[in-house]
């Protein structure tokens, strides 16, 4: 991740890079680092929820290059990874086999050809002022190591003290509702200007959403359908803060779970004795097996085969 000011074609003028060879440990570890970075709000974001992302060890080796290839071979593909990048406008850098050189948005990049090019980099921006209020979510039926079913990522600029105006066009971008749908944009759209604690505007915002997302007849479409509005729900939830009613604050809270850990207590009455008495069994010392994992008993498993040794059960 390097931070440097680059010349690039047209308006986009990035400050951020990500090189291609970044594995998802390596991006979660840099944005960890940069969560206090006012200029990159989204840091503390991406580091959350790259945590959802497969598991430790694919982390390690996986990069996030590799991860957009393969949601430009299968479209229906969730890429957790398009998500982020798409939230914040990334550009990407390709490469091709005689050297030349070019940028495209995520959009395009889904139908560009790839045949003899490489993605060699990313382009994210940074900002400038503290309103915009960046969210990424996740719906799957694990933490890790699940292809999810629904994830959604929403970036908002807002004047918080104007009823939560939107400011500028918004981005919403989902994964998982349909093999062609990665953008809300004709919701993005409806909602430049509007207020955002208005409850008529989050009404007619609702329906867009419901009406922009394909009508499906499969349950499981159906499913993700709403999974997909409910994020867009629990996000309003969230950014409104104290402008939402009491009752439904919890609604856009994200929900922790810590390690689990757990104790056990045995009650006892001594007037009872012996029944409930904490005695230790007779052949506990011979039955369990001491810290080096070495027992006094050898179990039937312990002993090894004998030559021809047969096997019965009921």
């Amino acid at each position: 991740m390097n931070r440097e000011t680059l010349n690039s074609p047209g308006v986009f003028t990035p400050s951020l890079v990500w090189g291609a060879n970044l594995t998802l440990t390596n991006i979660h570890d840099l944005c960890d680092k940069a969560r206090s970075n006012a200029s990159l709000p989204y840091a503390a974001v991406f580091a959350e929820h790259i945590k959802k992302v497969a598991n430790n060890g694919v982390r390690n080796l996986a990069s996030w290059a590799g991860n957009l290839m393969l949601k430009h071979k299968h479209p229906e593909f969730l890429s957790d990874l398009y998500v982020m990048l798409d939230l914040v406008g990334a550009r990407l850098l390709i490469g091709d086999d005689t050297g030349n050189r070019s940028q495209c948005t995520l959009k395009e990049f889904l139908s560009l050809d790839m045949q003899g090019k490489i993605i060699e980099a990313a382009f994210l921006p940074t900002y400038t002022d503290t309103n915009n209020y960046i969210r990424l979510y996740r719906v799957s039926q694990r933490n890790q190591d699940d292809h999810g079913h629904v994830a959604a990522g929403f970036n908002m600029k807002l004047d918080r003290t104007n009823n939560c105006t939107v400011l500028q066009r918004p981005t919403i971008v989902f994964q998982g509702v349909s093999n062609t749908m990665n953008r809300a944009e004709n919701t993005e759209a409806f909602l430049e200007g509007k207020q955002l604690g208005d409850p008529q505007v989050l009404k007619d915002c609702l329906n867009m959403l419901s009406m922009e997302i394909s009508p499906v007849t499969d349950p499981t479409l159906q499913y993700r359908r709403s999974v997909a509005m409910s994020l867009f729900y629990k996000y309003v939830l969230d950014v409104c803060g104290d402008k939402v009613a009491q009752r439904y604050r919890s609604g856009g809270a994200i929900f922790e779970r810590p390690v689990s850990s757990g104790t056990q207590s045995y009650d006892t009455r001594k007037e009872q004795w012996p029944l409930s008495q904490p005695m230790t069994s007779m052949d506990a010392d011979y039955l369990g097996c001491n810290c080096a994992g070495f027992c006094k008993v050898r179990y039937l498993d312990d002993l090894p085969w004998d030559p021809d040794e047969l096997h019965a059960a009921l």
